[in-house]
């Protein structure tokens, strides 16, 4: 903008495919019934957006760099209807019985604003300090997220993943010296 003033922005926008298709058989010891197997299929497409904005205020004594970043974050999943009753059987005409996830409602769309602050100056001609503050949101990975999405391997003790669960969050705190020793 001018002199002491420098504007940044930034844009990011992922749009994901994670796709699967897995059917898995359980070996019962009754053998005059066809055998039941699990079905897990599913394409589902999470989302990322961010925007964010920054000024580097820079004056005799001290640099001051402020911002801000917002995230949203889509898992593009449904949440389990019933965690009581994660899932149903189903007959096809041929006599296998299949097991599938009963989902519910989409997941919720997840907004974080992340604040920014740092703050420079000299102590001396050799040497500064620096402070910065800032929040940070970290996206879940999708290993966590969809793993054993819509699977239940053990229909009395199913491995249920939260795919509304809340990512990490963390705020940084930092504190440093720099020092010229030689020139």
């Amino acid at each position: 903008l001018n002199f002491t003033h420098q504007l940044k922005a930034g844009l990011l926008y992922r749009h994901h495919l994670v796709e699967q298709l897995q059917q898995r058989t359980q070996v019962k010891v009754i053998y005059d019934v066809q055998f039941p197997f699990e079905n897990t299929e599913f394409s589902i497409n999470p989302g990322e957006l961010a925007v964010y904005v920054q000024d580097k205020i820079e004056y005799e004594g001290v640099i001051i760099n402020a911002g801000v970043r917002i995230d949203r974050f889509d898992p593009g999943a449904q949440v389990l209807a019933d965690y009581f009753r994660p899932s149903f059987q189903d007959t096809l005409g041929n006599g296998q019985i299949v097991r599938k996830a009963l989902l519910g409602d989409d997941a919720d769309t997840k907004w974080f604003v992340q604040p920014r602050l740092g703050i420079s100056h000299p102590i001396s001609e050799t040497a500064a300090m620096h402070y910065s503050w800032g929040k940070f949101y970290t996206p879940p990975p999708f290993s966590y997220l969809y793993d054993e999405y819509g699977t239940f391997a053990n229909p009395s003790l199913p491995n249920i993943r939260d795919v509304n669960a809340d990512p990490p969050e963390a705020t940084a705190y930092e504190m440093g010296l720099q020092w010229g020793f030689h020139p």
